[in-house]
């Protein structure tokens, strides 16, 4: 085999490979993302179903736990999240609203920093979707109204731009989500991502940061990758 056959042969090999990693990312990602996740796709789901009755809470993980739609008198549902700040409190209202039958009242819960200081918008909102293209382009253009730039580096600074790395995010880009690939195999947290899902589908958002299963020890929790798991 000659020399430029062999590199023709490598490349294409290589380039199918990423090719089937990047399907595999974009198309599964229930599979591998961090427990957090299926919190939050239970949260767009009920969004964009418009299944919200007559009142809505957003706000942050006190408010995602502690506020029970089962237990209050009129149909509830609960649209805060881990983590969550004023921005993504502002656009779950703004979905909420533009549903053919919106909720007649909303609760905001919100410590008072989640209203000053953006936390994981990067490494949640938008890597799980919750914040998708017009959302980015909306929020964009407010920044540049207020001259605020506060929201266009995560945590841990990528080199990027906000406009590149929104769309690396949008088009579920491999190299972005390496981490969750390795530290779930790949697929290893598909079942209980599932089960996690469904379970708050039917709490009508509502989820349990930690959940004591048998004493102070032993945990299911979903409080994402940064957060060792005890089980």
């Amino acid at each position: 085999m000659s020399a430029a056959r062999y590199l023709t042969v490598v490349a294409a090999t290589a380039a199918l490979c990423f090719a089937l990693v990047w399907g595999w990312v974009a198309t599964a990602p229930l599979a591998y993302l961090d427990p957090e996740y299926p919190a939050w796709l239970a949260k767009i789901e009920l969004l964009q179903s418009c299944d919200l009755g007559e009142v809505v809470v957003v706000g942050d993980s006190r408010a995602a736990v502690g506020i029970l739609p089962a237990l209050l008198p009129v149909k509830t549902t609960n649209l805060a999240v881990g983590g969550g700040h004023s921005v993504e409190a502002y656009e779950a209202v703004r979905r909420a609203l533009a549903c053919p039958a919106p909720p007649r009242r909303v609760i905001v819960s919100l410590v008072p920093e989640h209203f000053m200081a953006p936390d994981l918008f990067w490494e949640r909102s938008v890597r799980f979707g919750f914040m998708d293209g017009p959302a980015l382009a909306d929020l964009r253009g407010t920044e540049a109204r207020l001259g605020d730039p506060s929201l266009d580096q995560p945590k841990r600074d990528d080199g990027l731009t906000p406009a590149v790395r929104a769309t690396l995010f949008r088009w579920r880009f491999p190299t972005l989500y390496v981490d969750s690939l390795l530290k779930s195999g790949g697929f290893l947290r598909l079942a209980q991502n599932r089960r996690t899902l469904a379970a708050v589908l039917a709490a009508r958002g509502q989820y349990f940061w930690f959940l004591a299963i048998s004493s102070g020890s032993k945990y299911i929790e979903l409080a994402g990758d940064e957060v060792d798991h005890r089980l």
